[in-house]
């Protein structure tokens, strides 16, 4: 019995009916985790140990281990794991930005006294909970456990997350797969009711993917597994599978690209037929999938006309619990040809039943009464991560660091001396002139004798710093204010009286009105918080427009509830939330667009000290105390991945500034 598991476990990795060469991204990594070796799959993937981390990923603080006892079928990819026992990250350098599949491998195994059946985490990359409070538990079948996610990442640092339930808990992990993915793979659809993926910058976790009429599993060019649908559907006898053995056609529109899914999944179906002569005891057929309970999912379905007797004469009722139905029509985009695969993307959500029933039947207005499915694949989307970001102090020494950082500090140096340099010059030209002045006032009326010599006993320090004229030196200097020695006269037409003022500070109000009031200086002041918090300047140059100023990108986010996105890293993990929000609601009272609106600048000290006093006396509160705005819900729907919590700010660095004294600076005597 073991010698089949093992070989069933081999299998899983052979391309079984496809026929197509493996995919080759241009971004990729294979990491194989707690390990100094590498292993070849011999299908374009080698993972490589990532104890031989480089510049490309890095692992934070963790502790790798090896399979004591390892049976001889499992592959050597699963030999090894590596433990984490706090919140640790994997980073992963991105030189591409698109969308991209993430595989986590788990197989747990015994290492002296740890049990990694015993591991309780979760894990989260770029801001979504990938994994929940996972538990992978003892394998009974042999088999690891592979859990799959879609995302969209930025160019740059990609941080994979690893959080252990508790102090008494830890997460593992036994290898790592991310590989970027072949161009319109989520735009593709013929039917695109939502976004392309890649634009709404989301993250989908893989729950089915179903091979439909087909009798065994599938790999296919992603080293992704099709499974038979017999285990799903609800009447299996009611219906029988059919195959076709001839070639497909492609599409002269390119809207599949083979890596969506094989031809052997195209190939294969299951169809019900209405006879008109003859009733029928079952006119649909329905496949029954556990899924998570109120959740937005999407569902990819394949479709290839392998059973029409000309184009456009078939199309059926595809109906998707509890309330999505749609009427799929393979000709209904101009399509002249059969056997063309094509897929449809839809976004249903799931009711709290926990589980989502499909079923397709004949359309009534449809010349041949038959319904017929190739493929289909359940993806849920995952919400977003609540755990907030560590600001973690390990550096990793590398050789060029420690150089570039030499160099540094040799040319801080340099500027040092030649700043001081530049100093010494100017004091010293300085006062020689003042010292040909003081000849030149002193020399006037008097003896040169006496001029001389008080200019011998004076000290040059003096002559530079308290350098004093009499009103009859003065008189003697200018000749009695003689008309004839003036340089020039100002120009009455080149009096400016406009207020003057840097942009980011100004209040929106004085734009419109020109008016000065005295709530003017309490919108700068509220620059001023948002500069504080945020570390950045009020305008910036950015490709994106929300970012340019810091008011209008502050007040987005303090909006959407979600202020701690923007903040200085170095106040990550520091500042209370409580203190924040109301620091937050201090932050869009002084902007408010109209002055009236705005409080005082007593006001807004009694709010900064009592946000001091949140920080200083952290105190258990619901989410709505200390806050007179409700905080705007968030929906399951995509946000954007490129956080400026990882891009605009590197999570390595940190300092011993605590927001203590970030707030004791903003101390006013009175208000304005």
């Amino acid at each position: 019995m073991e010698s089949i598991l093992h070989l069933l476990f081999l299998l899983q990795f052979l391309p079984l009916l496809s026929s197509s060469e493996s995919y080759n991204p241009q971004v990729k990594y294979f990491m194989n985790c707690g390990s100094d070796s590498n292993v070849d799959l011999g299908d374009l993937r080698n993972f490589v140990g990532d104890k031989n981390s480089n510049a490309s990923f890095y692992v934070g603080k963790s502790t790798p281990v090896q399979n004591e006892n390892p049976s001889p079928g499992i592959s050597p990819l699963y030999h090894t794991a590596r433990i984490f026992t706090k919140i640790t990250r994997y980073m992963l350098n991105i030189t591409q930005t698109g969308s991209y599949l993430v595989r986590l491998h788990f197989f747990p195994f015994s290492f002296k006294t740890t049990h990694l059946a015993d591991a309780l985490f979760s894990v989260s990359a770029s801001n979504f909970s990938l994994l929940s409070n996972f538990s992978v538990g003892n394998s009974s079948t042999g088999f690891p456990v592979i859990k799959e996610f879609f995302l969209t990442i930025a160019e740059g640092n990609f941080d994979i997350y690893f959080i252990p339930a508790d102090e008494t808990r830890f997460a593992f992990v036994n290898a790592i797969e991310a590989f970027l993915l072949p161009p319109n793979f989520f735009n593709d659809s013929l039917i695109t009711p939502i976004p392309p993926l890649l634009s709404i910058d989301g993250a989908l976790r893989t729950l089915y993917r179903i091979d439909v009429g087909g009798d065994q599993k599938v790999n296919d060019t992603l080293w992704r597994t099709w499974v038979p649908d017999n285990d799903y559907l609800t009447f299996p006898s009611s219906v029988t599978a059919s195959s076709y053995d001839g070639e497909l056609q492609k599409s002269s529109q390119r809207l599949v690209v083979n890596e969506i899914a094989p031809d052997a999944v195209y190939k294969t179906y299951k169809k019900v037929i209405i006879d008109n002569n003859r009733s029928s005891n079952f006119p649909n057929i329905t496949w029954r999938f556990n899924v998570s309970k109120e959740a937005r999912h999407l569902v990819r379905l394949h479709v290839c006309d392998l059973v029409s007797e000309s184009p456009g004469t078939v199309k059926f009722d595809l109906n998707i619990s509890p309330k999505f139905s749609e009427v799929i029509d393979p000709n209904a985009n101009g399509f002249s040809e059969m056997r063309i695969p094509l897929f449809y993307d839809y976004v249903v959500s799931s009711d709290d039943s926990g589980y989502m029933s499909f079923s397709i039947a004949p359309n009534k207005t449809s010349i041949m009464k038959v319904a017929f499915l190739n493929g289909l694949e359940i993806m849920e989307f995952v919400g977003n991560s609540t755990f907030e970001m560590p600001v973690e102090h390990e550096k990793r020494k590398h050789p060029a660091l420690m150089i570039g950082s030499a160099g540094g500090v040799a040319l801080i140096l340099v500027l040092i001396l030649s700043l001081s340099l530049c100093l010494w010059l100017r004091r010293r030209k300085t006062v020689e002139a003042l010292i040909l002045k003081n000849e030149f006032v002193y020399g006037r009326g008097r003896s040169p004798s006496s001029a001389t010599k008080r200019t011998e006993n004076a000290s040059v320090t003096n002559l530079n710093l308290k350098l004093k004229m009499s009103l009859a030196e003065i008189l003697a200097a200018t000749e009695n204010f003689n008309p004839k020695l003036l340089i020039g006269m100002p120009d009455p037409d080149h009096i400016s009286t406009d207020l003057k003022g840097s942009f980011g500070y100004l209040d929106p109000e004085y734009f419109r009105t020109l008016q000065l009031t005295n709530k003017s200086d309490v919108y700068s002041f509220g620059v001023i918080l948002l500069e504080v918090l945020c570390a950045r300047p009020p305008i910036v140059n950015s490709k994106q427009r929300e970012e340019i100023n810091l008011a209008e990108w502050g007040m987005f986010w303090r909006k959407e509830g979600q202020l701690e996105k923007i903040i200085d890293p170095l106040l990550v993990g520091h500042i209370n939330r409580n203190s924040l929000r109301k620091f937050g609601e201090i932050t869009e009272k002084c902007l408010k667009p109209q002055g009236a609106d705005r409080p005082n600048m007593l006001d807004v000290c009694w709010d900064l000290e009592y946000a001091l006093q949140l920080q200083q006396t952290p105190a258990h509160r619901e989410a709505h105390e200390d806050s007179t705005t409700t905080a705007a819900s968030t929906d399951l729907a995509l946000p954007p991945m490129q956080n400026l919590s990882y891009n605009m700010f590197p999570v390595d660095d940190y300092s011993d500034t605590t927001t203590s004294a970030v707030f004791s600076q903003l101390r006013i005597n009175d208000s304005r």
